[in-house]
């Protein structure tokens, strides 16, 4: 999808490289996934930095978040500490999304 609109895609192997290369170079988007497991005690904390981080170092970057449904209620818990732009659920509309990153 980001290919569509000509914007370039960033993979990193890690939280810490992300959270490095944000704080050098402010992006125009951070595009992440939302899953929510009792289990998954990290994936919070994870999204804690890298949400702070964009708060605190990028005030133009828009927080994309995708999500099954199901995880709304932990979803919006994060929202209450950071905010995200938009939230998309499960199945992901394309158009939906292009329009966003336009």
């Amino acid at each position: 999808m980001c290919q569509l609109v000509n914007i370039n895609q960033h993979n990193f192997p890690s939280t810490r490289k992300m959270i490095s290369q944000i704080k050098k170079q402010e992006p125009d988007y951070i595009i992440t996934e939302f899953i929510y497991s009792p289990s998954l005690g990290t994936q919070i904390s994870v999204l804690d930095g890298i949400f702070g981080t964009v708060e605190r170092f990028c005030q133009n970057t828009q927080l994309i978040v995708y999500s099954e449904n199901r995880f709304r209620q932990h979803l919006e818990t994060v929202r209450e500490k950071f905010t995200i732009h938009h939230v998309l659920e499960y199945p992901v509309n394309p158009k939906e999304l292009q329009s966003i990153l336009k």
